[in-house]
């Protein structure tokens, strides 16, 4: 975009004495010096601060590479550090010794709490960690502690049932391009605007979300199901279920 002559032009009518950087520039000599001048002002607010805490946090990306990302708070979150552990295994040994790095750079007077998941390997690591560093409380993830909980309720029969029957209505509907046409015509003439929404297994809350654009749209979907416009093979799998008061 910085050569684009549109671009070059525009900066030169309103500053004729610009000189433009090249796009090598910008994404080097620039970039780095951004980068080196935000790492200096976060490595400062650290130093100067007390009561800190760390978050650490694996996933992995699109490439399937092992990324850790390290957060720390004051309480306002800082992000300090992204980790690609390339053939590097998440051992605790090596969580350990990353987390140390984190420790020392930032002050380790400055430390009190360390929070991650319930993994084995990251319960093991924090407490290598407070072997030697006796003041920092290991805690688990209450965000991820609530999503253990709430999949243990997932899996009670008559609750997995339950929202098998409510995925499947939204599924049915987004993968049939006429159900999804007649849906949103629907919606207009009742004039609701809420899009349906398909829960995924590692967010216990997008389960309580697709719930609530069921029970929005409940006058649609009902309308939906008595249509004769719709091939009756299109609504058989979800008919009986959005026409039952006593399952919808």
């Amino acid at each position: 975009m910085t050569e684009h002559p549109l671009w070059i032009y525009f900066f030169r009518q309103i500053q004729p004495t610009f000189k433009l950087p090249c796009r090598k520039s910008i994404s080097t000599v620039y970039l780095d010096k951004v980068y080196a001048e935000m790492q200096s002002s976060i490595t400062h607010d650290l130093l100067e601060a007390n009561d800190l805490h760390i978050q650490l946090d694996g996933w992995t990306n699109i490439n399937n590479d092992g990324i850790i990302n390290f957060v720390i708070c004051k309480p306002k979150p800082l992000f300090v550090k992204f980790l690609n552990t390339k053939d590097n295994r998440h051992t605790a040994e090596y969580l350990k010794n990353r987390i140390f790095e984190i420790i020392e750079t930032y002050g380790k007077e400055n430390f009190f709490v360390i929070i991650g998941d319930n993994a084995a390997n990251v319960k093991k690591s924090f407490e290598l960690v407070k072997n030697v560093y006796k003041g920092i409380q290991p805690l688990g993830c209450a965000a991820y502690g609530l999503h253990l909980l709430c999949s243990d309720i997932f899996k009670v029969n008559s609750v997995s049932e339950f929202l098998k029957q409510n995925s499947s209505i939204v599924r049915s509907i987004k993968i049939s391009q006429l159900l999804s046409s007649v849906f949103k015509k629907h919606q207009q003439i009742k004039g609701i605007n809420v899009q349906l929404k398909l829960p995924v297994k590692t967010r216990w809350g997008s389960f309580l979300f697709c719930l609530e654009s069921l029970m929005k749209n409940k006058s649609v979907l009902q309308a939906l199901a008595v249509d004769n416009t719709i091939p009756i093979s299109l609504l058989r799998p979800i008919k009986l279920t959005l026409l039952d008061d006593s399952k919808f």
